[in-house]
């Protein structure tokens, strides 16, 4: 019976599969890896728009003194959010992800200053204050995740809960298409 067995044959196979399915595969923006990262900073996004960290811990509100300044001068009092580019879309994508083959490195921001500010009650935004257009994105994470001079620290660029599991997903989706892809080939 041994003799007739394609074993040997399945086996380089499904090796051939496990070796070649890679985060640099195609994906919907260009490659898998990429929208691994795309996901991962709209669950961000998302945590951010609630004012909870990755831990799934709301973050501490502002000082009073601190929170009455910020709604008189800015129209707003959330946590973590200035002039909003700390949390833009862009910067938690970052500039520097790497994608090689088994690993994706998600690097946070882009370095930059803003010259607007975003308001997170309204969606308006305007010209922001000269001291704000000095500070840049990561610069503000970098405070945010350390507390800075206040000591409330509010992290927020992590892989938090429930991330796993719909990257998991995501992955999945693709190794799908490609065994399929695959399938079709052979």
């Amino acid at each position: 019976m041994a003799e007739n067995s394609n074993i040997d044959q399945v086996v380089v196979y499904l090796k051939g599969i496990v070796d070649d399915f890679s985060f640099t595969r195609p994906g919907t923006d260009q490659n898998l890896g990429r929208d691994v990262r795309n996901l991962e900073a709209e669950r961000i996004d998302e945590r951010c728009s609630r004012a909870v960290g990755p831990d799934g811990k709301p973050w501490d509100v502002n000082a009073d003194k601190y929170g009455k300044w910020k709604d008189r001068v800015y129209g707003w009092n959330h946590p973590n959010v200035k002039t909003g580019n700390m949390l833009t879309y862009t910067s938690l994508q970052g500039d520097k992800t790497t994608i090689e083959k088994d690993l994706v490195t998600l690097r946070y921001g882009i370095d930059k200053a803003t010259t607007e500010t975003y308001s997170p009650v309204d969606n308006r935004t305007e010209k922001c204050k000269e001291a704000d257009g000095k500070v840049t994105d990561i610069q503000k994470a970098e405070y945010a995740h350390t507390g800075g001079r206040w000591g409330k620290k509010r992290p927020f660029y992590a892989i938090g809960e429930g991330d796993a599991e719909e990257i998991t997903a995501l992955c999945q989706k693709n190794l799908d298409q490609y065994i399929s892809e695959k399938n079709a080939a052979h």
